[in-house]
């Protein structure tokens, strides 16, 4: 997934983390340019072909959020 991310200019940031506090346990953060982003992303070729290949390894779905920020640190 990391090139197709790359290449997003939809995608304003992205963090794919590992939780200290669960072993089985993945973070992935995402911030887009706007909530349009954000789905057509999830509904791109290459996501859903990603999520296919994981579904097997996955205790469930992917629990997806929206957050509305309040604050954002920029450079």
């Amino acid at each position: 997934m990391a090139p197709a991310i790359q290449a997003n200019p939809g995608h304003l940031a992205y963090t794919y983390s590992f939780d200290n506090n669960d072993p089985d346990g993945i973070c992935a953060f995402q911030l887009y340019a706007s909530a349009a982003e954000a789905k057509a992303f999830l509904d791109h070729p290459n996501y859903l072909a990603y999520l296919k290949a994981v579904e097997p390894l996955l205790v469930g779905p992917p629990e997806i959020k929206s957050l509305s920020p309040q604050w954002i640190k920029t450079t």
